[in-house]
């Protein structure tokens, strides 16, 4: 069933937009430098408040905890994600099966 919204068919534009992606589009050291830089940021910040929360004893603070660092292990797992974008665009999207998904090839 497609999904349409405004009367607009949402895998045709996700479709449009992935075979329009400029696949020769330079990315500098710089922009990968700032996704590893931001890649650490986040996996210490996962470790910080994974210890935070095995260290505490009040059950609240404990939910708490946990709840942050699974906030920055997403964030972590989407700038590895990003990573691996901006270095191998066509393995990424294939991998992650997005390409055969939006042709409806997935069973």
């Amino acid at each position: 069933m497609p999904l349409t919204v405004n009367n607009t068919n949402v895998k045709n534009v996700l479709l449009a937009t992935i075979e329009n992606i400029d696949k020769t589009a330079k990315v500098d050291a710089g922009d990968l430098d700032a996704i590893k830089i931001a890649i650490d940021f986040e996996e210490k910040g996962t470790k910080f408040y994974k210890e935070l929360r095995d260290a505490s004893t009040n059950t609240q603070e404990k939910a708490f905890f946990n709840l942050l660092s699974m906030i920055e292990y997403e964030h972590f797992m989407s700038l590895r994600d990003t990573e691996e974008y901006l270095t191998s665009p066509d393995t990424c999207l294939s991998r992650r099966n997005i390409i055969p998904w939006m042709a409806g090839n997935v069973r």
